[in-house]
C-alpha cells in the first residue's frame, strides 16, 4: 500500500483527494494536515511514501516548507497540489524537491494518475508543465528578470504582492525585520521597481496572484 498524507488548509480539498485515492487500489490514507506545523509533526512521527502538498498552507509559506520538507525526508516523495499557476511554480516546486506539480483544476482521473507516477519515483508533468518547460528551454533561464529571483525571494514578493507588511513576513519567515527589508530592496533591484505598489501590479499583471 502507499502510505499517504494530504496538506490542505480546506477540508473539502482533503476529502476530495481522499475520495479519488481511496476510491483506487494501492493507496493508504494515514494521516491529513491543515497547516505546516501539523504537517511536521505528522511527518516526524511516522513514515510515508506519498505526500499531496498544497503550496498555500497558512503557517508556513509554500516553497519555503517544501524546501524544509525534502531536506528532512528527501525520500519522500512530494506532489504539489496547488491553485498557484504552473507558469511560475511549478518549475521551482520542481527545482525545490517536488516530483509532481497538479493544479487544483485537474479532473479525477489525472489526480490518480500523478499520485501513482509520483508515488513510484516518477516525475509527474502535466501537459500544461510540458508547455511551461518547453518554453523555459526555447527562451533561456535568463529571459525574465522575475526568473533571477532566488526562492526566498520569491515568496516574499509573493507576501508583498498580497499586502504583508515587513513586520509580518518576518514573523512568517522567523527573519530579523532588516532581513526581510535586504530581501525587498534586492527583488526591487532584480526587478527595476521602485515600491510594492509596483510589487502588486506586476503580480497582477502576470497572474501570480488573484
Amino acid at each position: 500500500m502507499i502510505r499517504t498524507i494530504i496538506a490542505d488548509d480546506h477540508l473539502v480539498v482533503r476529502e476530495g483527494i481522499r475520495r479519488i485515492l481511496t476510491t483506487a487500489e494501492g493507496f493508504s490514507i494515514l494521516a491529513e494536515a491543515s497547516s505546516g506545523q501539523e504537517l511536521l509533526l505528522a511527518l516526524r512521527q511516522q513514515s510515508f511514501d506519498l505526500l499531496l502538498l498544497d503550496l498555500s498552507l497558512p503557517d508556513r509559506v509554500g516553497l519555503d516548507l517544501l524546501n524544509e520538507i525534502h531536506l528532512e525526508f528527501p525520500d519522500l516523495n512530494i506532489l504539489i497540489f496547488s491553485g498557484h499557476p504552473e507558469e511560475r511554480y511549478g518549475i521551482r516546486s520542481f527545482r525545490t524537491g517536488a516530483r509532481g506539480y497538479l493544479s487544483k483544476e485537474a479532473p479525477a482521473e489525472e489526480v490518480l494518475k500523478a499520485a501513482r507516477k509520483v508515488s513510484s519515483r516518477g516525475k509527474y508533468i502535466s501537459s500544461r508543465m510540458g508547455e511551461v518547460l518547453e518554453m523555459e528551454i526555447t527562451r533561456g533561464p535568463t529571459a525574465s528578470p522575475f526568473d533571477s529571483l532566488s526562492n526566498r525571494e520569491f515568496e516574499v514578493f509573493q507576501m508583498l504582492a498580497a499586502g504583508k507588511s515587513i513586520g509580518e513576513i518576518a514573523r512568517d519567515f522567523r527573519l530579523s525585520i532588516k532581513t526581510v527589508h535586504g530581501y525587498r530592496s534586492r527583488i526591487l533591484i532584480k526587478l527595476g521597481m521602485n515600491s510594492n505598489a509596483d510589487i502588486i501590479a506586476y503580480a497582477f499583471r502576470h497572474g501570480l496572484i488573484r
